[in-house]
């Protein structure tokens, strides 16, 4: 479902059809309950978007009329696209929240079960992951570093930070890789389970292809 509507986000060419969706995802959002979450995961974004709105209609090569400084092509360009992260930023939220780290393993390992045994080892290392950044973080301030709000002093920073994590991620990596050699792991083992789509994900389907149908007809009436 989320894939047919970032697939209809992103054939859209205008930014009045862009704003209509992003108002129809915020009304889903009131009724579904979930849009103080939604905007509060949207409004980190908010300072990116009006940096990018400025700097298009200032500096955009493709200006050519202007409202006081101000390019309109440039202006109408990012505007289209920030209309269109925002509305992906949505889809993706509905996705992360409503479906559990067990689906995606189930969905990809219906393409390739590698794939799968690939989703779900990164989803169990991620808390692992998080915890051993946080032990470098303290390990290297307490060896002097330095967190200041300088950008040479903050890259720094980050390098000594994620030298480590990559390098440790790396010898994890290749530990689990040797424990799967060792145990005879191999996907012709696996025979695959095909369970048969249930009602609610049908009409799920069926909604999100009238999502996109509508789209596209929109959009092929704009030309």
């Amino acid at each position: 479902m989320a894939i047919i509507a970032l697939l209809a986000v992103t054939i859209i060419p205008t930014w009045k059809q862009l704003a209509a969706n992003l108002v129809a995802l915020l009304i889903f959002a009131t009724f579904t309950g979930v849009f103080k979450e939604v905007v509060k995961r949207l409004w980190p974004c908010a300072s990116l978007l009006a940096a990018m709105l400025i700097i298009h209609s200032l500096f955009n090569p493709a200006n050519r009329h202007y409202w006081w400084v101000f390019g309109l092509e440039g202006t109408l360009y990012a505007l289209r696209l920030a209309l269109r992260l925002l509305c992906i930023l949505i889809i993706l939220h509905y996705l992360i929240s409503t479906t559990p780290p067990f689906e995606f393993v189930k969905l990809f390992n219906k393409i390739h079960p590698d794939l799968g045994m690939i989703v779900s080892m990164f989803l169990a290392i991620m808390p692992a992951l998080q915890k051993q950044f946080i032990t470098t973080l303290e390990i290297q301030e307490v060896r002097g570093l330095i967190k200041t709000n300088s950008l040479p002093a903050r890259l720094r920073a980050y390098l000594a930070v994620l030298v480590p994590i990559v390098i440790h991620s790396i010898n994890h990596a290749y530990s689990l890789a040797q424990l799967l050699y060792l145990r005879g792991y191999s996907w012709r083992h696996i025979g695959l389970a095909r369970e048969p789509a249930k009602r609610s994900e049908k009409v799920a389907i069926g909604l999100s292809a009238v999502y996109l149908l509508a789209n596209v007809l929109v959009a092929y009436r704009w030309y």
